[in-house]
């Protein structure tokens, strides 16, 4: 089937005319056509929708040159081929270069049809570029305006062949300060301004082709100074061998953001702060009332005794004071325990022969209408351990069972093994993987109340009678399983009962780790009696309490050591010097003005490194005053300490025991 041809012939013989329309149709055409031989014909038919002009190169009135210059004047894109009978070589490419599409000699007109399609198919192609150009600058105006009216920044960098901007939007100078045409002509002025931390992100993410897979928060500096937070996603371009030749990117500015979330966190912080000084209170307040009763015993006893000296010889008075001071003492190391900062003695335990032995002493304590069991896995229960702080936290919580069960219930002890991955969600935050131990001890009393439980391990909350508890058991608990490194939990019911879940870091027992990390135990020989023993030992005692040190010397005096006092480090070292006859022991306090314990004790060690040294100290050392209990000659003595407590400990470093 023939192709319909809207054709216009320029073309004075009307026989040539008749040739060229038979070329068309042979070509496969039906051409509908025009012939004219005027500018003026020409013109006035151009309006017309032509697919092809055919033109005789000269005419007597017209020729093909006139004729486009006319079509490229009106910027009108229709196909023109030339057709003459004799046309030279420079002529035609003179004519190509005007816009013709071809041009074909009158006796070569078989190559017609071919030429017509050929320019029209140009000409389809010329338009659809043109469609795509146009297309692609409604496009580009497009984006432009939405860039320019964006609150965010939209950005080219270019990285290759040279660093720059290639386009930033209007949105730059809001939040930076810069113009757009600052930033072309000098990048480097918002590069400079974005905080190091944020530069290194980036580079690491380019280095690593991980610059698309997240958004980066970077923190800069305006152009006036002021602090802007920008939270930033990029695309990589790369070029054809692979190599980044440009980030394309938005830049959101998130600076009220994370000024709000400042405050909130700031206003967190004030809350938490106001809760912990609550607490402070709360403790401060707790402390005061007990002592204040202790103190309130002894002044009036002891005020009685120095009124009648007759009763001196009386042992109840005395007996009623020396029951308060160790009522004092055993407060305070509650308070040091749930401070974390309780002296221990760790070594690895059995925690199932442990609770087998708390199990015996419970069942001959407890009330008889009360039931007490232990289950447990199969295996090892081995735990690095205080024995007697481990000893003392289920004691607080089988007490605390018993007052929950008046009418009496059942106390259940469990011990079992967990094992947590790496990578899984811990029962408990602050758990790392590896073996756990957990202990729990639940009992089926009246339960606490929701209201109640995130309170119940504050040192002195207490929901108990006035009398009946101090509120410091489970605070006690709490600061002794954080002593081990391990946590702590309670789910309770009202109606059913509670449970306190103890996660404790689980050993492996090896010969090399089978040992006692802290030496001595003078609790264990507590209320012992022990014997007087005649000069067998010169004791250096550095105190700067005056009434403490008085207290010492006389205690050790009494069983036959010769002493030597100081009241500071800086005498103790002169003393140290005049002593001519040796110091066997140097017994010191940790915490005293000028030359501490410890400057004391590392530098008569240089001097003497065999020299046997007892720390006293109220509380947990750390640092390097720690490390030094972990040496042979070194052992410490909690305050406030018995006269049996301190001879017995001098006896063990003397080696008298």
């Amino acid at each position: 089937m023939s192709q319909p041809l809207r054709v216009l012939i320029l073309e004075d013989s009307e026989d040539d005319c008749e040739l060229i329309i038979r070329a068309l149709r042979l070509g496969g055409f039906e051409p509908r056509w025009e012939r004219i031989e005027s500018e003026s014909d020409y013109l006035a038919r151009l309006h017309l929708e032509l697919d092809v002009i055919l033109a005789d190169f000269n005419m007597p009135q017209f020729d093909a040159s006139r004729a486009l210059q006319l079509l490229n004047e009106l910027e009108m894109d229709v196909p023109f081929i030339i057709v003459s009978g004799s046309i030279g070589e420079d002529t035609a490419v003179k004519a190509m270069q005007q816009g013709a599409d071809d041009y074909l000699l009158k006796d070569r007109l078989t190559r017609l049809g071919e030429a017509v399609r050929r320019a029209m198919q140009a000409k389809a192609l010329r338009q659809e570029k043109q469609a795509a150009q146009a297309a692609l600058r409604e496009s580009e105006a497009r984006f432009r305006r939405l860039a320019e009216h964006a609150p965010d920044i939209i950005y080219r960098f270019r990285v290759l062949p040279s660093p720059g901007f290639e386009y930033v939007s209007p949105a730059v100078t809001e939040i930076t300060g810069y113009t757009p045409e600052e930033l072309y002509a000098n990048p480097q002025r918002l590069l400079e301004g974005i905080h190091p931390e944020g530069r290194e992100a980036v580079q690491t993410a380019v280095e690593s082709n991980e610059l698309s897979k997240q958004p980066f928060v970077l923190r800069g500096s305006r152009k006036e100074g002021q602090t802007f937070w920008a939270e930033v996603r990029n695309t990589p371009v790369y070029d054809e061998t692979g190599a980044l030749a440009a980030i394309e990117g938005v830049a959101r500015d998130i600076t009220a953001r994370v000024l709000q979330q400042q405050e909130e966190e700031q206003r967190q912080q004030h809350l938490q702060e106001q809760d912990r000084l609550a607490t402070v209170g709360q403790l401060a307040a707790g402390i005061a009332h007990d002592f204040n009763n202790i103190l309130g015993v002894i002044t009036l006893y002891s005020e009685i005794l120095l009124r009648n000296q007759k009763l001196v010889n009386s042992p109840k008075y005395l007996t009623t004071i020396n029951a308060q001071a160790h009522h004092a003492a055993v407060l305070v190391r509650q308070i040091l325990d749930f401070s974390r900062q309780g002296m221990m003695s760790v070594q690895l335990i059995d925690l199932l022969s442990l609770l087998n032995g708390v199990v015996e002493l419970l069942e001959r304590t407890l009330p008889e209408n009360i039931t007490v069991s232990l289950e447990r896995d199969e295996g090892d229960f081995t735990v690095l351990a205080d024995p007697t702080r481990v000893q003392q936290v289920v004691m607080n919580l089988a007490v605390n069972a018993r007052d929950a069960m008046p009418d009496g219930g059942k106390l259940q002890i469990v011990l079992s093994h967990l094992q947590l991955p790496e990578g899984e969600k811990p029962p408990l935050p602050g758990m790392a993987a590896g073996p756990w131990i957990r202990l729990k001890v639940s009992d089926s009393g009246m339960g606490i109340a929701a209201e109640t439980l995130p309170r119940i391990f504050e040192p002195f909350y207490t929901t108990k009678q006035k009398g009946e508890g101090t509120g410091l058991g489970l605070a006690q608990v709490y600061g002794i399983v954080k002593q081990h490194n391990g946590e702590i939990d309670v789910d309770s019911t009202i109606g059913v009962g509670s449970c306190f879940s103890i996660y404790l870091p689980g050993q492996q027992i090896t010969q090399s780790s089978s040992r006692t990390l802290h030496k001595g135990d003078a609790a264990a020989s507590a209320g012992r009696t022990v014997g007087a023993i005649r000069d067998h030992g010169r004791i250096l005692v550095v105190e700067d309490d005056q009434h403490v040190r008085l207290a010492i010397q006389h205690t050790l005096e009494a069983y036959g050591y010769r002493i030597v006092t100081a009241g500071s480090g800086r005498e103790a070292l002169k003393q140290y010097e005049r002593s001519l006859d040796g110091i066997n022991l140097l017994l010191t306090d940790m915490v005293m003005p000028g030359i501490g314990g410890l400057e004391l004790v590392q530098t008569l060690a240089g001097r003497e490194p065999g020299l046997r040294i007892l720390l006293m100290t109220g509380y947990m050392p750390e640092g390097e005053a720690k490390a030094l209990l972990g040496h042979d000659n070194v052992a410490w003595l909690q305050k406030p300490f018995t006269g049996d407590e301190l001879v017995m400990k001098v006896r063990e470093m003397l080696g008298q025991g």
